[in-house]
Protein backbone atom coordinates (compact mmCIF):
# COMPACT_ATOMS: atom_id res chain seq x y z
CA UNK A 1 0.00 0.00 0.00
CA UNK A 2 1.21 3.52 -1.07
CA UNK A 3 3.24 2.17 -3.44
CA UNK A 4 1.68 4.98 -6.50
CA UNK A 5 -0.48 7.79 -5.37
CA UNK A 6 -1.71 8.01 -8.76
CA UNK A 7 -3.42 4.27 -8.69
CA UNK A 8 -4.45 4.63 -5.08
CA UNK A 9 -6.31 8.07 -5.92
CA UNK A 10 -8.13 6.35 -9.18
CA UNK A 11 -9.24 3.73 -6.92
CA UNK A 12 -10.97 5.44 -4.08
CA UNK A 13 -12.64 7.93 -7.06
CA UNK A 14 -13.91 4.75 -8.73
CA UNK A 15 -15.17 3.18 -4.94
CA UNK A 16 -16.83 6.36 -4.66
CA UNK A 17 -18.29 6.65 -7.65
CA UNK A 18 -19.65 3.16 -6.91
CA UNK A 19 -21.09 4.16 -4.41
CA UNK A 20 -22.89 7.22 -5.16
CA UNK A 21 -23.86 5.73 -8.39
Amino acid sequence: MGRKRTRTRKFIYFCVAGLIF
